[in-house]
Formats: C-alpha cells, sequence, structure tokens
C-alpha cells in the first residue's frame, strides 16, 4: 500500500479557474483549497498560474467562493 499525499487540482475548463487542493492519506478536503488555478497566455504560450490562498487578491477571493460554489452545485 502507498501512501497518496499529492494535491488534487479541479478546474473548470469553460471558466478558465480552478482550485488546488491538499490530500493527506487518500483524504481530499472540498471545502478548504489551497490556492486558486489560473489559465494565463504569455507571449503566446499558455500557462496555469497557481496563486496561494495567502497571496490572493479580493477578486480572486471571489472567483475562490464562485467556482466552490459551482463545484457544490454539480
Amino acid at each position: 500500500m502507498q501512501v497518496d499525499n499529492r494535491m488534487r487540482a479541479w478546474y473548470i475548463k469553460n471558466m478558465s479557474v480552478g482550485l488546488l487542493y491538499q490530500c493527506s492519506l487518500g483524504d481530499l478536503r472540498l471545502d478548504s483549497p489551497v490556492a486558486l488555478l489560473q489559465n494565463r497566455r504569455h507571449e503566446g504560450l499558455d500557462f496555469m498560474e497557481v496563486v496561494p490562498m495567502e497571496h490572493q487578491l479580493p477578486a480572486q477571493r471571489d472567483q475562490v467562493i464562485t467556482v466552490l460554489q459551482v463545484t457544490y452545485v454539480l
């Protein structure tokens, strides 16, 4: 048996945002994301920006709330 403590990403493609969650011994806490994921484009390259909760701007915190609400509706 292997311990699985890898983080998990959940994002909505049509919204270009998502959330990153901590995982401990296979247990995932969907009510407490650790970072916001945002699709970005720079010089023609697409990449995923990871914004930790403690570095988020107010608008980014609002995005987290929106994604959490969509998560629980689905």
